[in-house]
């Protein structure tokens, strides 16, 4: 089965907002062709680098139809990258299933799934401003110069958690 890692975001019309961290940190994992060498070794099979189509809020229906058409079971083979503001600004959470935890991209990935068991890598966004702004405002907002600043570091670690969700992948078809 082929591997689809997805990038939650709202489009380039939202490129740099805390809402687009996901689509745009693995944009810019793809430009650089970060995994030419290693998809086969550590998946062994296709890896899809997927964005948003549409909006953040509804990208279910796109994730549904795209994991319908490959034949895939989410649990195994869907990893979707995603920004949390519950979580400071600059750590991450990996987790191979669970609840949408308030997110309303992973809500409808989960409704249009039919399950919650797919892996998600949570970034935090929180800079402790979200609580003086309303929480669509304060997710649509762009990062300011330090958080910039931190955007190559971040990205170095989601290359990593990456590589061990594609490791974790490829060791628990091996064991089948």
């Amino acid at each position: 089965m082929p591997k689809i890692i997805v990038g939650l975001g709202n489009g380039k019309c939202y490129k740099g907002t805390r809402h687009n961290i996901g689509e745009d940190i693995l944009a810019s994992l793809k430009d650089r062709d970060v995994f030419r060498d290693e998809i086969e070794a550590l998946a062994g099979e296709k890896v899809f680098f997927v964005p948003t189509e549409g909006y953040y809020n509804t990208s279910g229906e796109y994730i549904g139809r795209k994991a319908r058409f490959y034949k895939i079971d989410p649990a195994k083979d869907l990893l979707i990258i995603c920004d949390d503001f519950y979580l400071e600004f600059g750590t991450m959470r990996l987790r191979l299933e669970g609840s949408d935890g308030g997110n309303k991209g992973l809500k409808s990935i989960i409704k249009h799934l039919g399950t919650s068991e797919f892996a998600r890598l949570r970034l935090g966004t929180d800079n402790g401003m979200k609580q003086n702004i309303d929480a669509e405002d304060f997710v649509l907002s762009k990062f300011n110069s330090s958080e910039i600043a931190d955007i190559p570091k971040i990205t170095k670690e989601v290359e990593a958690k990456i590589k061990e969700w594609l490791e974790r992948a490829k060791n628990s078809t091996d064991e089948q």
